[in-house]
């Protein structure tokens, strides 16, 4: 796609994720940062990032984090949309404590990933929110978002689900750049999970 992209003159936006990075690190990573995944998952992500950018210097790679939002009709599930069914149902939900992500709203990095094309930037680019967090603490603010019970919410280690493909403990992500450069702001976690609660279904 990236080779056809050049032979027609288009620029090619690919998004890639944080599975990029191994997470061994306790600070979160910039766009500088040396990539070193450590799951099929993020080498391909990465592969993919080196094949967009060598084919033209003018394509624009977008590193995503944990994307939340309402849930399209038919469509699948997020974290924030699964827990907060979930917790809707009465059922028990399980929460890992040990894996903290940058939890970003969705339409906010669709919007967000418009403005870089816009403006005709390119190379790589953080799109996310600003706030590192455990999965079990952004699942926190969904059932206060939502008025839903706590008390249902488990914390569980990484451990304790037995994953078979390895996932970096701490993925998390900087904004900087792209705050300095958009007008689309990239709500904290309580405001994300705020305006998900008022967007139309």
């Amino acid at each position: 796609m990236a080779v056809a992209c050049k032979k027609i003159g288009a620029r090619l936006l690919f998004y890639s994720s944080d599975a990029v990075f191994s997470g061994a690190s306790e600070m979160p990573h910039y766009e500088f940062d040396m990539p070193d995944p450590l799951s099929v998952y993020g080498k391909t992500k990465l592969e993919g990032e080196r094949l967009v950018l060598d084919a033209s210097h003018d394509n624009l790679v977008c590193r995503l984090a944990l994307l939340y939002g309402k849930r399209p009709p038919g469509g699948r599930h997020n974290l924030a949309s699964l827990v907060r069914e979930e917790l809707t149902m009465g059922k028990e939900v399980r929460l890992i404590s040990d894996h903290f992500v940058t939890p970003t709203y969705a339409p906010e990095a669709a919007s967000a990933s418009l403005d870089l094309l816009e403006g005709m930037q390119h190379g790589t680019w953080n799109v996310c929110a600003g706030v590192c967090m455990s999965k079990f603490n952004f699942g926190r603010a969904v059932a206060e978002e939502f008025d839903l019970p706590l008390s249902l919410l488990r914390p569980v280690t990484t451990e304790e689900m037995g994953f078979i493909a390895p996932r970096p403990p701490r993925a998390c992500l900087i904004n900087d750049k792209l705050q300095a450069t958009v007008d689309t702001p990239m709500s904290a976690p309580n405001e994300g999970l705020r305006l998900m609660h008022i967007a139309p279904d």
